[in-house]
């Protein structure tokens, strides 16, 4: 398997590039998790490469229960900056704080967040929407606005980092205020 190159998508022209060498793993995570790919690969020369299908990865599991705890103890390990982001800002939430980076939970909601790339001027909620969904801005700004008069008004400008709905989807209220990107943005989506 030497020669093969990762390129992690972190949603820029350039990209972070991983060199795998023999008996490394990829695609591990969408076989777990059952999620899109967080990596594409590269063959920089001839390699020879075992594969191995969804059915027959849950069949090894269910006969080798250790064989999971083992791939998820090696996804621990990983020390990337995206992954460092989203365990930080999920932390942030009262309900998760106290996982631990080893905590298998904590890993199930990180790859089951749904990644958006929105435009400027884009909306993310309107007023009066029922509130299904924990925002996290990954990158760009999102205005909070509001209706006064008939007019609308920015309330505030929210960043990478902060984490949008998390009281209000507990409450099931609707949403009192719109939220609109200032400018191109991605968001990470848990929802309900």
């Amino acid at each position: 398997m030497s020669g093969l190159q990762s390129k992690d998508d972190d949603h820029s022209a350039a990209f972070k590039q991983t060199k795998l060498r023999q008996g490394q793993l990829f695609g591990e995570i969408s076989l777990i998790y059952n999620c899109l790919t967080t990596a594409s690969v590269i063959a920089l020369k001839y390699c020879t490469i075992g594969r191995l299908n969804q059915i027959d990865f849950d069949e090894i599991v269910l006969q080798h229960p250790q064989i999971l705890k083992y791939i998820k103890e090696g996804i621990f390990e990983y020390n990337d900056k995206d992954m460092l982001f989203i365990k930080m800002t999920l932390k942030q939430l009262p309900f998760l704080a106290h996982l631990q980076d080893r905590d298998t939970v904590f890993y199930s909601i990180i790859y089951s967040l749904d990644t958006q790339k929105l435009n400027q001027g884009s909306i993310l909620m309107h007023f009066g929407d029922n509130v299904e969904e924990i925002y996290i801005i990954e990158q760009g700004i999102v205005e909070v606005v509001t209706q006064i008069g008939g007019k609308e008004i920015v309330v505030e400008r929210l960043f990478r980092g902060s984490v949008i709905n998390y009281k209000n989807l507990f409450l099931q209220t609707k949403s009192q205020v719109m939220l609109r990107f200032a400018s191109e943005s991605v968001v990470k989506t848990l929802s309900l």
